[in-house]
């Protein structure tokens, strides 16, 4: 991976979570068996009240994208609560 390769939550969740990006993860992308399940606790409700697993950010910007509600460029998916999250990937393995 190049070190200029930024790309919003594919980028940072291994890293933040403490995996490894890219080889072998599964996927087919940097954040590997994380995205889909994510993408999908986005899409059904991910910030809708204040036990929200993820946090929009909705203004900003990384210097070339601007930051929007829902998924951007600039900021991804947003920033997770860590114990909401770990409690929607419970829910989503029931």
């Amino acid at each position: 991976m190049q070190s200029n390769d930024a790309r919003g939550h594919s980028f940072l969740v291994p890293r933040q979570w403490g995996g490894g990006g890219g080889g072998g993860g599964g996927g087919g992308d940097a954040a590997g068996p994380l995205n889909p399940a994510l993408h999908f606790i986005q899409a059904t409700g991910g910030y809708n009240d204040r036990h929200a697993p993820l946090r929009d950010i909705k203004k900003g910007d990384n210097w070339f994208y601007r930051g929007r509600p829902g998924y951007d460029q600039a900021t991804g998916l947003g920033v997770p609560d860590v114990a909401n999250l770990l409690d929607s990937f419970e829910d989503l393995e029931q």
